[in-house]
Parts: structure tokens; sequence; C-alpha cells
């Protein structure tokens, strides 16, 4: 085989790992913005779903202030807020709908259309109902249809939540895979690269030692080889001396040939090169040379800087100053991908966590939501039932809120539910105690494992707790001071259901202001 079929057997492979190597970078680019455009997707959606699930419980709460309310003029402000609100949740929807969606995504959004498309017929027929004074009929399709239809409602907009962040968390996980392949696939090339050029060289050296024409005709031909490989490649004696550094060795390192050829390889591999060339003089057995011993050592610029490198040495039974050979490939890029991949791996951890943690605190007051409460529920029921015990739900409204609100405007407002929130949940005998923000100025606690004596105790302690708060409420018909009503309920055995907790709850708490106010009312008590 003579020195051009050589040059270009070797040339082609070079260039054909630096393609390879090349494309698969580019595919690892495009999984990166993949990854980006796929958190932005998520962010969007999780925002338009909380937003539809926002607006679909405040149309409910609407409906129940105009239920509660006596006042004409305020509830007709009520109606029109509700119906405020359909144009919000429409804008919305066009929104989510236009957005990139999977098929399982669209049925669970179609269902939930199909339910707000039946609940917005029966809740606007409540509210022209309850417009009309015909409270009873507003009643009836309140309690009967609207509440139990919005708990399916927001059961579906949790469930699509779920299957958003599942779809999004397996998308990003396959992106990690092939990313994490494709670095296997790079460090594989490498390997395969070095190895593949030792044996080239080896079998030139080999050549050159039988003293045949293709080799021993021209050094020109031998350095027009090394010089077309990618990696550094280096020839030294056994004293570490150097008598060949190829135009990689010289971009790698910063050395000229000429600077370099003559003077020790420590220079640039620290004290590496002795340590490896006793490990290859140790593996040798038999008087077999061998070739490719593989290690990752440090070595060091002209400018002095550090970089992590991939040496391959090899005995070429050639004494003197060609007797060894290295080849060298730095590795500071593939270092570098793998520390953006594990960083960035871990910003999408932290994002997931911190998705999770906003999804499930209520912004203003910083306690848990709605969503919480609901997701807790079923299963504080089913433990609940097998324990044959009872479950205790109260309610609690700060009176007069909206006189609060109009009068000392609503960043005192604010203000003043964040105390009235803290107060609560440290009224709470038990960690296991569970107190959430249902929703403008209403609030649920509820207590696992509670009978009904135990919740009006601690219900008594959170409206005794509030008004000791002394927040000054000058225009509330009750006290000087902001105050709460709390409404009380406790169910077990085959009695225990969610939506029947609830609803108990809430007619207790409506009791508590026909009362007069500032007291505990339970359902049992209303009901004798």
């Amino acid at each position: 085989m003579n020195k051009r079929i050589y040059l270009t057997v070797f040339g082609v492979f070079c260039l054909i790992m630096s393609g390879l190597l090349y494309y698969i970078g580019m595919l690892s680019r495009e999984l990166y913005l993949e990854s980006e455009i796929t958190i932005i997707e998520l962010q969007k959606k999780h925002k338009l779903v909380a937003s539809m699930e926002t607006i679909a419980r405040e149309r409910s709460y609407l409906l129940i202030n105009m239920f509660n309310e006596k006042d004409v003029f305020i509830r007709d402000e009520f109606r029109i807020e509700f119906d405020r609100q359909a144009f919000y949740f429409i804008k919305n929807r066009d929104e989510f709908i236009a957005a990139n969606l999977n098929e399982n995504e669209i049925k669970i959004f179609e269902e939930t259309l199909k339910l707000i498309r039946v609940a917005e017929v029966d809740d606007a027929d409540a509210a022209d109902f309850m417009m009309a004074g015909n409270m009873l009929a507003a009643e009836r399709i309140l309690f009967n249809y609207g509440i139990p239809r919005l708990y399916k409602i927001i059961e579906n907009f949790s469930l699509l939540l779920d299957v958003i962040n599942n779809d999004s968390q397996a998308e990003l996980s396959k992106l990690r895979e092939q990313l994490k392949h494709n670095l296997y696939i790079i460090i594989l090339f490498t390997i395969v690269f070095v190895f593949t050029a030792v044996i080239l060289i080896y079998i030139i050296l080999e050549r050159l030692k039988k003293g045949e024409d293709l080799l021993t005709g021209s050094e020109a031909f031998k350095n027009s080889i090394l010089d077309t490989a990618i990696d550094a490649i280096l020839s030294v004696n056994k004293a570490g001396i150097i008598s060949r550094f190829n135009k990689s060795a010289e971009n790698m390192f910063g050395y000229q040939a000429n600077e370099i050829i003559g003077k020790s390889i420590e220079l640039i591999l620290l004290e590496e090169f002795k340590m490896r060339l006793n490990e290859l003089q140790f593996a040798e057995t038999e008087n077999k040379l061998i070739s490719g011993i593989s290690h990752e050592v440090s070595g060091r610029h002209k400018n002095g800087e550090n970089m992590p490198l991939q040496i391959s040495m090899s005995d070429t039974g050639i004494v003197g100053g060609t007797q060894f050979s290295l080849i060298i490939r730095d590795l500071t890029k593939i270092k570098k991908t793998e520390e953006n991949l594990k960083h960035r791996t871990q910003e999408l951890e932290f994002a997931n966590k911190k998705y999770k943690q906003l999804s499930e605190t209520d912004p203003l007051t910083q306690i848990p939501n709605r969503r919480v409460y609901e997701a807790r529920i079923t299963s504080e029921i089913n433990a609940a039932k097998r324990l044959d015990s009872a479950i205790s739900l109260l309610m609690i409204d700060v009176d007069f809120f909206k006189k609060y609100n109009d009068n000392y405007g609503h960043d005192s407002g604010d203000v003043a539910l964040v105390r009235v929130a803290k107060t609560i949940v440290e009224s709470l005998p038990r960690s296991t105690d569970l107190a959430v923000r249902f929703g403008g100025e209403e609030f649920l606690v509820l207590m696992p494992l509670t009978d009904i004596e135990g919740a009006i105790t601690v219900a008594e302690r959170i409206r005794s707790n509030v008004k000791a708060l002394a927040i000054t409420h000058a225009y509330s018909d009750v006290l000087p001071v902001v105050t709460v009503s709390i409404g009380v309920a406790s169910l077990m055995d085959e009695q225990l259901n969610e939506v029947d907790l609830l609803k108990q709850a809430d007619s207790a708490l409506y009791a508590a202001k026909e009362a007069g106010r500032n007291c505990c009312k339970t359902y049992t008590e209303i009901n004798q």
C-alpha cells in the first residue's frame, strides 16, 4: 500500500469522525432549544388552566354571594361581575385551544368545556331567578346542580394540570435521555477514533521498522499524516524528550513545534508522563508491545491554564526519539457539555418544584389554596372511613369585609386578610389540620379525625383569636374590630362525603351570619 492511500484513508477517517461529532453536537443544541420551548409551553398552559379554574370558582362564589345577599343593588353588582367573568373565561379558553395540545389534553379540555356549557345555562338561570327574587328556585339549581357540577369541573381542571405536568415531564425526560445518549455517542466516537488512530499510526511505524519503501522514503509523508489528525500526536523517548509535535498539538497547547521539540513533555503534561510510562512498561509481557493504554490527565497550556485531556500512549518498539507515541484529545468541550447537562437537569428539577409550590399556595396569604384542599379531602375521607372516625370542616368568613375594603382600601384589606390567615393557622392544635384560603375573605379548615365537639372548640378559639387581633373596623355592624363568622360541620360513616360536608359547613356559616355574626354555628344546631 503506497503512502497516498495511507494518507487518503486516514484523512477520510478524520473527516468522517469530525462530521459525526459536529452533527451530534448540532442535535444536542436542537434538543436544548426544544427543552426551553417545552418549558415555556408548560408555563403558558399552567397559567391559562389555572386562570380558567379560578374564573370557574369565582363565578360560583358570585352566585353564592348573590344567594346570600339581601341587598338588591349589591346583588345586581354581583350579576354584572358574573357576566364579566364569562368574557375573561372565553379569552383564556381561546388562548389555550391555540396552544400546542396533545390528544389527552384536548380530550379532557373538551369534556370540561361540555360541563361548563351546561353549567353556564344552569348558573345563568340561577342568577336570573335570584334577580327576580325567586330564591327557592335559585337554591335548587345552585345546590342540586351548580355546586356538584363545579366540583367535577374543578376535578377536570386538576386532571388537565396533572396531564400537562406528566406529558411535559415525559417529554423533558425523553430529551434528557437523548442528550445523555448523544454524550455517550460522543465519548464512544472519541475512544474509537483514538484507538483507530493509534492502530493506524502503529501500522505506519511497523512499516518503518520493517524498512518498507512506503514509510522509509519520506519523513515529510509521516508528518503530513500526523498533521491531518484532529488530535494532538507526540513522539517522545524514554526520558520524555519530545521529538515530534503535530499541528493539532500546536493548536492545543499553544506552542510551536520549534519551541517544544527537544524539551521535556512534563512542560505540558505536568508529572503524568513518568507515571504513565511505568504503567505501560509493567503492562508489557513476553516482549510484546502494548498499544493504546488510555488515561485522563491534566495538561497545561502555554498561557498557564490547565485543561482536561485524554491521552493514549503506545510503545512503538523503536528505540530512540520516537520510542513512545502519544495521542492526546482535549476534553474541555466534553466536560463542559457534561456540566451544562447537569446544570440544565438541576434547573428543570427546580422549575418543577417551583411550579408545584406556586400552584398550591395562595399568593396573598401564603397559606395553601383551594386546590390543596380538593386534593386532600378525598384521601382524608377514605382514611376516616377506614378508621370509623369523623371529619370536621370549618367555613370561616370575615364579617363585613366589603365595607372594610370600601372604607380602608384594598391594600389595608390585604394586610388584614394576611393577619387573619396567620391567626387561623396558629390557632390549629395539630399539624395534620389544614387551613386554606377558599376565596375572597373565606377560609376553610379541614380537621381529620375530629368530632363536632373538638371542631367547635377550635372554631371558638379561632373566632376569639381573630377578635383579639383588634384590627380596627369602625364600619362593622358587629364590633369596631374585625371579626369572623364560622360554620361548623362534622360527618362520619356512610354519611361522610365531600359535597355534603362542604354544603353543611356553608349552611352553618349562613346561620352564623343570620345570628348576628361574630359567632360559631354548627349544622346540627341549626337543624334541631
